[in-house]
């Protein structure tokens, strides 16, 4: 009876002190961050007290992890979304996680005790991942796709990626490389576990009890000593690594930061290229249009004076045109002055000749007729009207020929 209370005051010592690691590295770890979320750093402790104090044990671990998770900043993106999903998924993936890695390091305990610490070591980052993974899938989708400005579809890729992915890796690595430290101290903590003690004859029942107890109380004390500088020699070391890899990703940072830096100044050079040439282009175009202008101008030039010149030669042949108009209404006139002349002269001759016949008539007839003188004188008198007014009529005909042949030919013209 002693022994087993022995032992369960041993237990609840180690599950104390463990629990109190869990929540210190719990509180560091939020300052180590691969993404967008930090890591945990207390699956190491979760492992350590599921293999010594068995898969219960693991499990209360697991749940304070998730307790100290609820009470992070980083946290608080989810519950303001869904409080009652976020507080189930971070105690159920914690819990589990403790709960997995003791079942798995109490099964293979008796065949391989480092296989076991190793596989306890595995399980446990893959269940409490596995476990947010699908948490998120079921409740944060949403969120995750509005708050990372992701298109539909995306968020699970997001949550593998961006989330889940470099924590996971870093949480796998840092179990695997610690499980031989882990494997040391489960070693150390079952060597010095109190075995049964004979005694020839204890002095009576109360004194055996009480030295059962203080020898008990004596090696819980010292036992709780010895984890406790443990625990701190185990949060050194952590601390030593988280440190070392903090260091190493600021690092990587900064390499990335130069890089990115250089790769913005070879994109600025090329744009401050391309900018020259596309001036010198613009330039080049410039003179171009000028030159078409110039050339335009030129043409433009050349059809205003074929425009005068052929003007000018209009101007000429209209000039000659008029002229010769002018010179062919000229002769025109002339030869109708000259017909007119021509009419005249002969009228005039003819009437002279018909003056000249009339008087030979006349003298003739008042020699053979003097009885008849005043009729022939009379007969004479009406011929000579008839005569001036036929010869005043062939005038008059003779004119307007020569008009209406003066007109014919300046029409013609």
């Amino acid at each position: 009876m002693n022994k087993k209370r022995s032992m369960a005051i041993r237990t609840l010592t180690g599950v104390a002190i463990l629990t109190a690691i869990v929540i210190v590295l719990q509180l560091l770890g939020q300052f180590i961050r691969f993404g967008p979320f930090s890591v945990s750093l207390v699956l190491v402790p979760i492992v350590i007290g599921a293999a010594l104090y068995g898969p219960w044990a693991g499990c209360w671990l697991g749940f304070v992890f998730g307790v100290v998770v609820l009470l992070q900043p980083d946290t608080g993106f989810f519950l303001n979304f869904n409080p009652f999903a976020t507080i189930i998924v971070c105690l159920i993936k914690g819990a589990a996680a403790g709960l997995c890695a003791g079942l798995v390091y109490k099964a293979f305990e008796k065949v391989n005790a480092y296989l076991a610490v190793i596989l306890a070591a595995i399980v446990c980052p893959i269940v409490n991942s596995g476990l947010f993974f699908i948490g998120s899938v079921l409740f944060f989708i949403p969120l995750i796709e509005e708050a990372f400005s992701l298109e539909a579809g995306q968020g699970i890729k997001f949550v593998i990626v961006g989330m889940i992915g470099l924590n996971f890796i870093f949480e796998m690595i840092f179990n695997i490389v610690l499980s031989p430290v882990i494997l040391r101290l489960i070693r150390l903590v079952k060597k010095d576990q109190p075995k049964a003690v004979k005694k020839a004859a204890p002095a009576s029942p109360v004194e055996e009890v009480k030295e059962k107890a203080s020898e008990a109380a004596d090696k819980i004390e010292d036992k709780a000593e010895d984890l406790k500088e443990k625990a701190e020699e185990a949060v050194e070391d952590v601390k030593e690594k988280a440190e070392d890899l903090k260091d190493k990703a600021a690092d990587k940072v900064e390499d990335i930061k130069e890089k990115a830096a250089d790769k913005v100044d070879d994109v600025k050079d090329k744009v401050e290229g391309l900018k020259d040439k596309a001036e010198d282009k613009i330039e080049d175009v410039k003179e171009k249009v000028e030159d078409i202008k110039d050339k335009a101008s030129d043409k433009v030039e050349d059809i205003k004076d074929k425009a005068e010149d052929a003007a000018d030669a209009v101007k000429e042949k209209v000039s000659d045109a008029a002229d010769k108009i002018e010179d062919k209404a000229a002769e025109a006139v002339d030869t109708v002055v000259e017909g007119a002349k021509d009419a005249a002269d002969k009228i005039e001759d003819k009437a002279a000749e018909a003056v000249d016949t009339v008087v030979e008539g006349a003298k003739d007839a008042a020699d053979k007729i003097e009885d008849k003188a005043a009729e022939a004188v009379d007969t004479v008198v009406e011929s000579a009207k008839d005569a001036a007014d036929k010869i005043e009529d062939k005038a008059a005909e003779a004119v307007d020929t020569v008009v209406d042949k003066f007109e014919d030919l300046t029409k013609k013209d």
